[in-house]
Formats: structure tokens, sequence, C-alpha cells
């Protein structure tokens, strides 16, 4: 049977091409005849929503446009077998929207979907089994919430998922004391609106995270970070002393700094908090903690 590959949109496009010339190549690349390509060409056009500028070259498209584009082309191939990797954050949400639409039409005609991605709510609404790969060998294998359940329960993936995360959080080029230096981080808590110990964060509501730290000196200056993150690492809120303007007072032993978000907008789901420590210029990072 016919494959399909989502893997990056827009391959095989043209710059110097319009987008109507690049509709024709990239559906030829992707194995559709001239007479299938011309049998779905108006349909392609419509779901990209990209009729006025056909006769422009895709130079002149931006990003959005031309993944726009080619999800379009690449959807209407209809095959046996289509590999997806990481595409379908496409354009606004309304587009995004038509895009799972797509999907789910593919689905229905019996075309089978091997989607590639870190992103589990889509792999819960798209997918009807799930395989857990980690370090190139099959860990889990069946229904899509009970291998979720297992990739977020096991210590194993989350002590990777921490990994990920410090290395997002830290390795821009600063240099790096982890934990071991003058200043490091022993705890972090978090706290509800009553000012209780939480695991569960609610929608809407305030959230404080504590912080408590030790300098075995004195310390003049230092920012800290915070980060909540998806645990697929998607950045969902943060803050940064320093850059809010809050400058912090020498210290020297142990002590405690509170961050509070006054409204968490986060969806259902689990997330991660990393904070990070560092000089009051950013350039040496003194500790960093996840949980």
């Amino acid at each position: 049977g016919r494959i399909s590959a989502l893997i990056e949109l827009g391959a095989g496009f043209h710059p110097d091409l319009t987008g109507k010339d690049n509709i024709y190549l990239s559906a030829a690349l992707l194995g559709m005849t001239r007479q299938e390509i011309e049998s779905r060409f108006e349909a392609i056009v419509e779901f990209s929503e990209l009729e006025r500028f056909l006769d422009t070259p895709v130079k002149r498209y931006s990003s959005g446009m031309y993944a726009r584009l080619g999800f379009a082309v690449a959807a209407h191939v209809d095959p046996d077998i289509l590999l997806t990797d990481e595409v379908l954050a496409v354009g606004d949400v309304a587009f995004q929207s038509k895009c799972y639409r797509r999907m789910a039409e593919l689905r229905e005609k019996g075309t089978t979907i091997i989607f590639v991605t870190h992103a589990l709510p889509t792999m819960r609404r798209l997918c009807d089994r799930a395989i857990l790969l980690y370090r190139g060998q099959i860990h889990a294998d069946g229904e899509p919430a009970k291998v979720i359940e297992e990739y977020l329960g096991s210590d194993k993936y989350a002590s990777n998922l921490t990994s990920r995360l410090k290395t997002s959080a830290a390795d821009d080029g600063r240099q790096k004391e982890n934990g071991d230096g003058p200043f490091r981080i022993e705890d972090l808590e978090l706290f509800d609106r009553n000012g209780d110990l939480t695991n569960d964060c609610k929608t809407g509501e305030p959230l404080t995270i504590r912080v408590s730290y030790l300098a075995q000196k004195m310390v003049k200056d230092f920012s800290i970070t915070v980060k909540v993150r998806g645990i697929d690492g998607t950045l969902y809120d943060g803050f940064n002393s320093a850059w809010d303007g809050f400058k912090q007072p020498p210290v020297l032993g142990k002590g405690s700094v509170d961050v509070t978000i006054d409204s968490l907008c986060l969806l259902d789901g689990k997330y991660l908090i990393s904070v990070l420590i560092s000089d009051g210029d950013g350039l040496t990072v003194y500790d960093w903690h996840s949980r």
C-alpha cells in the first residue's frame, strides 16, 4: 500500500515556485498521480485556506502559511500508512482543530497512523494504542491511558524528564555549580490558597512555591528562576526575580523565598516545576531543583 509521511511539512517545496505549483510538486513527490492531484486540488486549497495566495511564490509565505500548505497536501494523499512526527501544532487554534479532524477522518477510513510524539494529551486524543520506547527498547505496549500511566508513574522515566528539564533550564553556556557550591537549594514545597502543603494544584487558584536554601557563605546578590512545564517539556509559566525587578537582599545560612502565582492557568494534568538559583547577573548557576 501507499505510505505517506508528515515529518517535515513543506519538504520538497521550491521557494521560487507559486503555492499552486508547489501543490503539484509536493503531491507528486508524495506519490500521487497527476490525475489524483487534479481531483483533490480544490480540497487541498480549501483546507489550506490560502486561496488568495496560490499565485504567490512560497518564499514570500510566512512560516505558518508554509506549514499550512504542507499539511494540506500531505493530509490529502490518502495513504494506507501515515507516519507523523510532532507536526500537528500548525497555525492557529481553529486550523489545528481542522488538522485533528482530518487525522480522525483518515483513521475512520482505515488508514494506519503511526504518531511519534511527547505530547501525551494529543496521543490520548488520537490513538487507540501506544508504545513506550526507552533507549531503543519497547517498555510498554497497550491502551494509551495505561501506557501514559506507566510513563508518568515510573521514576526511571521521571529522572530522564528531570535531566531534560535541567538541561533546558541551565545548559545555555552559563557556569554551573550543580549544588556543590556556596549556595544550594535544600527543599521545594508547594502551598495552596489556605497555606497548606499540597501536590495537587487547582486551576484558577493561587499557588505558592517555597524555595528553602542554604548559603554556606555570604551571597550578596542572587536571582531565582521558576519554570512550570508540561511533562513533554513545554513551558507554560515562568518567573525570574531579576527580570521582574525583585532584588534579593544578602543572605547567609538557611532561609527561604516564596514565589506566588496569583492564578494558576493550567489544564488538568501533571506538570514539572523547576527552580534555579543563580548570581544576580544570571551568569553562574548555583543550584537547581525540580519536582
